[in-house]
């Protein structure tokens, strides 16, 4: 404390100081692996701590109010039985639409849609109201759908396909919403939400992508079935940058040879055996070193063959001269 005019000390620091300090905490990265989300309790987010902030003072309000809006994250909580998740959906997306200023801070939005199947009343209000807001977000630039009910898949696909959102270049959406891509045609970056899909789907979401997506150069969680990495293949062929939801076949893995603009590649589950790492090194070897000339280098990370913990990976960079 400022023993001159009794002010505290964290009043009289400036926003960049301040700013750098919260810079120490990170919003919570979705698990696209089928895994559950951690409890609310145990994990303290960079939105729960900037709007913690925000209401200590006015000045902490200035600096920290717009930032806390930026990341904007409605998900299920089983435990909350007590206000139905739809109800919670429905007024949270609503106030913030009614309240103009939130949604033009809004950079990141992750937002689950999935409902029961009783009440269609409700799932036209739910769409309705989250078109509205992702319209009003106008400095969106990442959009994570994390799953939608299949009874509104189709409708919020025709809506969504009604606008554009050029502003988007992250997109994480589920394969029932492939008629949407046509709405986000400067997507960088697209990940597919689905644990498991057939590949009816998995390939008409591929075939969208590769119809809208243009400027695409990153794909993930993308199913490893030899249908759908062949659509994927013919659909993408300058794409940099893959991850795939499980582990190739050999002969699977052979179809990547095609992509030649192709710099990473990774594995993000432990492989169930199909290829173990001696295996792994030999199939990319064999399909990554380019036998042109000039520096090309392609990353691939897949899970350790040893026992040495689920998050465990190893990464191999092959180029010309150093194949490991």
């Amino acid at each position: 404390m400022n023993q001159a005019d009794q002010t505290p000390v964290g009043l009289t620091l400036p926003a960049e100081i301040l700013l750098d300090i919260v810079s120490y905490f990170h919003n919570r990265v979705l698990p696209y692996e089928p895994q559950a989300l951690p409890a609310p309790d145990t994990h303290t987010t960079r939105v729960q701590v900037l709007r913690s902030l925000s209401q200590v003072c006015q000045y902490y309000r200035r600096v920290f109010l717009r930032l806390s809006w930026e990341y904007l994250e409605i998900l299920d909580a089983p435990e909350n039985s007590s206000n139905p998740f739809p109800n919670r959906l429905l007024r949270r997306m609503t106030g913030i639409v009614k309240t103009p200023s939130v949604p033009r801070c809004i950079r990141t939005a992750v937002v689950s849609l999935k409902l029961p199947s009783n009440s269609n009343q409700m799932h036209w209000d739910v769409i309705t109201v989250f078109v509205r807001l992702l319209v009003a977000a106008s400095k969106l630039s990442c959009l994570h759908i994390v799953d939608v009910s299949g009874a509104q898949a189709s409708v919020l696909a025709d809506i969504l396909a009604s606008h554009s959102f050029p502003g988007i270049t992250r997109l994480a959406v589920p394969c029932a919403l492939a008629r949407s891509l046509s709405a986000f045609p400067n997507v960088l970056s697209l990940t597919v939400t689905d644990k498991a899909v057939a590949d009816y789907y998995a390939i008409a979401f591929l075939k969208a992508s590769g119809r809208y997506c243009k400027r695409l150069e990153e794909i993930s969680h993308l199913s490893s079935t030899p249908p759908a990495v062949k659509c994927f293949v013919k659909v993408h062929p300058d794409i940099e940058a893959l991850s795939f939801h499980d582990d190739l076949t050999p002969n699977t893995f052979k179809l990547l040879r095609e992509l030649k603009s192709l710099k990473s590649i990774q594995f993000p589950h432990r492989h169930s055996g199909t290829l173990g790492s001696v295996a792994v090194c030999a199939e990319v070897k064999s399909c990554f070193l380019r036998s042109e000339s000039g520096n090309s280098t392609v990353r691939v990370e897949y899970p350790s063959g040893d026992d040495v913990g689920d998050d465990a990976a190893v990464t191999v960079i092959l180029d010309q001269g150093n194949p490991y």
